[in-house]
């Protein structure tokens, strides 16, 4: 939510819009790259944070380090996508807002869902039944 609430204040307080590519402007090269390397990276990251869950370990320790890799990667993206908005805050090009806005919404597609934590850690069937009783299992 602080990442929307600063897209829209980033936004409309912007008096400037330019559309366009100055190829003079470093940031033209800078922010698609950092905005690309958090992405990969943070997929990256997730998925190597997921690969040290086992089998063996209890449903808290699985859900914890799947929180902890979930909060790995929408790190990497938010910081991604708020570096965008501070320089498009700051130069008015819309390139820098388009690729903020890409990255926010893909943190809003990734958004947990008990499905996708379930198909994602290595349960044994009585966890997953446990997980679909629960009171956050939505069908």
């Amino acid at each position: 939510m602080g990442l929307i609430a600063f897209t829209l204040f980033v936004y409309f307080q912007n008096p400037s819009f330019t559309v366009g590519t100055d190829s003079k402007d470093p940031y033209v090269y800078i922010v698609p790259t950092i905005a690309i390397l958090g992405y990969f990276l943070s997929k990256f990251l997730f998925q190597k944070q997921l690969q040290n869950i086992h089998p063996k370990d209890t449903l808290t320790t699985k859900l914890t380090r799947y929180q902890t890799a979930s909060l790995i990667q929408y790190a990497l993206l938010e910081g991604s996508a708020l570096f965008a908005l501070v320089i498009y805050y700051t130069y008015g090009n819309a390139l820098y807002l388009v690729i903020g806005l890409s990255l926010l919404a893909y943190m809003i597609a990734l958004r947990p869902k008990m499905n996708r934590l379930i198909k994602a850690l290595p349960l044994k069937q009585a966890e997953e039944q446990q997980l679909k009783q629960s009171e956050y299992y939505k069908k």
